[in-house]
């Protein structure tokens, strides 16, 4: 649907093929998914048991959705008090 957007949980970067420098995984599932697809990226500070143990983490969400999306993106990512987006 041309109104779907992705969000990558993923670390690390991929590397082009011809020229050997770093892609950003974002860039690359978003030309997997087709042209008009577009894919933000989450990321923070915290381990994977943190998070599942309810410690207080935090992580930051960067995607050019637009208004409002980027927002609602945001917001179904949050879950105060234990994780903040």
């Amino acid at each position: 649907h041309p109104s779907c957007r992705g969000v990558s949980l993923i670390k690390g970067l991929d590397f082009c093929k011809e020229t050997g420098e770093p892609i950003l995984i974002s860039k690359t599932i978003s030309e997997a998914m087709g042209p008009d697809f577009e894919c933000g990226v989450l990321m923070g500070a915290n381990v994977a048991n943190e998070v599942a143990e309810g410690q207080m983490c935090e992580s930051t969400l960067a995607s050019n959705f637009g208004p409002p999306a980027d927002e609602i993106t945001r917001l179904v990512f949050d879950a105060p008090p234990s994780f903040r987006v």
